[in-house]
């Protein structure tokens, strides 16, 4: 009897390693760093929240960053914590592993970025990469936040800085969406453990109106895409 026991406690010991280890939170962060004036910029204290590791300092976590600027293949950071058990742990350790993932993470956030040198924002292109990438990984729980205005300026097939496209965005706008989608091959549909967050907070009544068109053509097609999307000015 007492062998049934020690068998029990080793499973249930092991598959707690197991759904801890494969289970975590991912954030990625893209920042549109054309612009100097955006008043939202990535927040370590905001993002380290989203990783709820002062609640569950055992899941694993991971952390990506790249910038958005006329390149549509930029640099990408990424760097993790592994995940573990409190059972088969050293918490002080853990704690220790935790404050080293948070300088990685603050030490890339801090680095300085160069708007003079690529000017213009292909935003949805890069975006379409990242997301491809975070689509390889079906478990964890994952936020992708893009910090911009969403003013596409790619003069190889979209820029709301060319009138035509413009006033096709204005007035035929599910061409537009259509468009999008095309650049959108190969994202999985429906991907349940994937949002996207855009941060952006507008200035002026004209910047207002422009990140509204955008915002409209953004839902129309994450909603087309399956992939939730929300819109807020701050990264809480």
């Amino acid at each position: 009897m007492r062998s049934w026991i020690y068998i029990l406690v080793i499973g249930l010991t092991m598959s707690a390693c197991t759904n801890s280890e494969q289970t975590g939170i991912t954030i990625s962060v893209l920042e549109d760093v054309t612009e100097t004036d955006f008043v939202a910029k990535p927040d370590i204290e905001a993002i380290q929240s989203r990783f709820n590791l002062e609640a569950n300092s055992w899941q694993s976590a991971t952390f990506r960053y790249g910038a958005i600027s006329s390149l549509v293949h930029n640099k990408r950071s990424e760097f993790s914590l592994g995940g573990g058990t409190a059972l088969m742990g050293n918490q002080l350790e853990r704690d220790a592993e935790i404050k080293q993932f948070y300088t990685k993470m603050d030490a890339t956030l801090s680095q300085p970025k160069d708007s003079t040198v690529h000017q213009y924002s292909s935003i949805w292109k890069p975006l379409v990469e990242e997301l491809k990438h975070l689509q390889k990984d079906t478990i964890s729980q994952t936020t992708l936040c893009v910090y911009s205005d969403l003013q596409e300026n790619n003069g190889d097939w979209f820029s709301v800085h060319r009138y035509k496209d413009l006033m096709l965005l204005e007035k035929s706008s599910e061409k537009v969406k259509a468009l999008f989608l095309q650049q959108a091959s190969g994202v999985i549909k429906g991907s349940s453990n994937i949002k996207v967050v855009v941060v952006y907070q507008p200035r002026t009544i004209k910047q207002d109106k422009a990140f509204a068109m955008m915002r409209k053509l953004y839902t129309a097609v994450f909603g087309e895409l399956g992939i939730p999307v929300a819109f807020i000015s701050n990264l809480d």
